[in-house]
């Protein structure tokens, strides 16, 4: 997913994964493009779908890509299937 509104003043990027798929170095790949451009956004997020059990995983996989970028200025929202959103 990809989502922005006029006047530019929020990017959103979504992306789903399973346990195995963020393992994969595909996604890693993936995320570090992702962390790359939105970085250079205004008030970017990152939103990444998760199975419940792979949300740690994904926590530990997105705050270490966005050390390595300087991305630390994009929200990073996981969402796993455990949640109850309105």
């Amino acid at each position: 997913m990809y989502a922005l509104d006029a006047p530019l003043t929020k990017t959103i990027v979504g992306e789903a994964k399973t346990q195995a798929d963020l393992e994969a170095e595909h996604s890693k790949d993936q995320f570090a493009a992702f962390l790359k451009y939105l970085r250079l956004q205004p008030n970017p997020s990152l939103v990444v779908g998760v199975p419940w059990q792979a949300k740690a995983t994904a926590r530990t996989l997105l705050q270490n890509l966005c050390r390595r970028f300087d991305a630390q200025n994009v929200q990073i929202v996981i969402v796993d299937d455990v949640e109850d959103y309105p």
